[in-house]
């Protein structure tokens, strides 16, 4: 078995955990709006890839090191990947957040004035 098949069982564990997980893609659901059950999923699939990943370290080490640099590359770019998807995301929950907590949505009275204002004219 090759070093590009087993990064195929990788991904298709993957795809799999996060198939069991529909609170990670079925927008239909409340969960998928909760952070913190999404952060909880995404911890316990990150458990069970690393006890998957275990036996591939030990396989790493035994590869020729021109095929071990290749082979840890390949890891790394998955893994660089996934982590920049996950900064995307709390970036845009961040953001979402900071926009809907502007100071105009928590002080009534601003509403209240411009509603005034406007009822003058």
């Amino acid at each position: 078995m090759s070093f590009s098949d087993k990064e195929d069982d990788i991904n298709d564990v993957l795809i799999e955990l996060v198939g069991q997980n529909p609170p990670l893609y079925d927008t239909r659901l409340e969960s998928y709006r909760d952070g913190q059950v999404r952060g909880n999923i995404w911890e316990e699939i990150e458990k069970a890839m690393k006890k998957l990943c275990t036996p591939i370290k030990s396989i790493l080490t035994k590869l020729p090191p021109t095929l071990r640099v290749e082979a840890k590359t390949k890891v790394f770019n998955i893994l660089a990947e996934y982590e920049l998807q996950s900064v995307q995301q709390t970036e845009r929950s961040s953001n979402f957040l900071q926009d809907h907590s502007s100071s105009s949505y928590s002080n009534p009275s601003s509403h209240t004035l411009q509603y005034q204002t406007h009822s003058l004219f």
